[in-house]
């Protein structure tokens, strides 16, 4: 491992030998970060819009919409159905007399983007970083949800409201990192639980109210046992539809939380050489966080299930090989790229869709061996890609990222 100095807090971080095997197959393998990793997510974070939703208007045909991007976003933002039916976004060729950032900015501010990050949805419209759903509202960073509401983190899940980082649960309320439960109301971390209340770290258990570490078990009151009919009368007693008896019921539970439970001090469950936190299912990860599902990432925060070869990434879902990059979902090879959804071998990307073999475009839709949005042969976009970057790599552009004023 190396130990380097980050140029801007001067604290000294180390560089795993994991992270330098995963830079030279991204072609970094030369060099080595000079920023600690939280750093780089705060840099990650700012091409993360999907926490706000703004009323405004389309810029292409003035409709009122609802959009991630605030009223004045610098690009020229587009409904999302007009935008795929009519994105036709302004080319450049490549002056290999100028930086390319500087270049890149004066063609992105031009190229129209879609209002909102979302695909395969059905009645979804005040959501962001969504897929797959239907009848969902003010959810975020969710897929296959149907009949939810305020939910983050969410997938195949039905009939929640006010559910964080939880899958496969169905007519509940206030759930936080739970899987498998039915018919439940302020859990955290619970697996197949049902029927029940107000409980912490439970498994395989029914009919239960405020409870906490407990594993296979029905009719109980306080991790007390109780008769079916002793439980149903104590349950009485606490009509969690009035809400004085609600709010009464989050503070027992709060105290209890405080004074009783056992807590883990990492929740990295089925996984082999995982550092991090909230992982499941996961081999040779380190520094990542709510990643279910991911072998050989590195310094990955949220990037969905079934992710593999990813470092310094922030808000990927189901993608390989990706190296910093925010919100690029169900893509393969793509770096130093943001708001990309299913396009492969992408870099210096952003708000493209379905793209492939593409370099430095913006606001693309459905295109293959293009370069500052302009159409090339397979051979001709190959030889000035290689141009490109070796001009990069003289300015010293190449390997670094998007400046903060590239967000929207």
């Amino acid at each position: 491992m190396d130990q380097v100095t980050c140029a801007i807090s001067g604290e000294t971080f180390t560089v795993s030998a994991l992270e330098k095997r995963l830079r030279a197959k991204f072609g970094f393998g030369e060099s080595l970060p000079t920023i600690k990793a939280k750093y780089r997510f705060r840099e990650l974070g700012v091409f993360w819009p999907n926490w706000n939703l703004h009323p405004r208007k389309c810029d292409k045909t003035g409709k009122n919409i609802i959009s991630i991007f605030r009223p004045d976003c610098p690009y020229p933002v587009w409904d999302k159905d007009v935008w795929v039916k009519e994105a036709n976004p302004p080319q450049a060729d490549f002056d290999v007399s100028r930086p390319f950032f500087d270049q890149a900015w004066e063609l992105f501010q031009r190229c129209p983007i879609p209002h909102v990050f979302q695909s395969h949805n059905e009645n979804c419209e005040y959501t962001d970083d969504f897929y797959h759903s239907k009848n969902c509202y003010l959810c975020h960073s969710c897929n296959t949800l149907e009949d939810c509401r305020y939910c983050y983190l969410g997938t195949q899940s039905k009939d929640v409201q006010f559910c964080i980082y939880s899958q496969k649960c169905e007519l509940g309320s206030d759930i936080i990192h739970c899987r498998d439960c039915f018919e439940v109301i302020y859990v955290m971390y619970c697996r197949n639980v049902q029927s029940s209340a107000f409980l912490y770290d439970c498994r395989s258990c029914r009919d239960c109210m405020f409870c906490f570490n407990l594993r296979n078990k029905q009719y109980c009151f306080g991790n007390q046992q109780l008769t079916k009919e002793q439980y149903e009368s104590k349950k009485k007693e606490w009509n969690l539809s009035h809400r004085e008896t609600f709010e009464k019921a989050k503070g027992f539970f709060r105290e209890m939380m405080k004074t009783k439970a056992w807590h883990r001090a990492l929740h990295i469950d089925q996984s082999e050489n995982a550092t991090g936190n909230y992982m499941t299912h996961c081999k040779n990860c380190e520094d990542c966080f709510i990643s279910p599902h991911h072998e050989d990432c590195v310094h990955d925060f949220t990037s969905g299930p079934h992710a593999k070869t990813i470092l310094d990434t922030l808000g990927s879902i189901g993608s390989e090989l990706l190296y910093y990059c925010v919100m690029v979902v169900y893509s393969y090879d793509c770096r130093f790229s943001f708001e990309l959804n299913e396009c492969k071998m992408c870099d210096y990307c952003a708000y493209c869709f379905y793209c492939e073999d593409c370099f430095g475009c913006c606001g693309l839709f459905k295109k293959k061996y293009c370069i500052f949005n302009k159409q090339y042969s397979k051979e001709e976009y190959e030889s000035l890609k290689a141009k490109i970057i070796e001009h990069m790599e003289r300015t010293e552009e190449w390997g670094e990222r998007f400046s903060g004023s590239f967000c929207a």
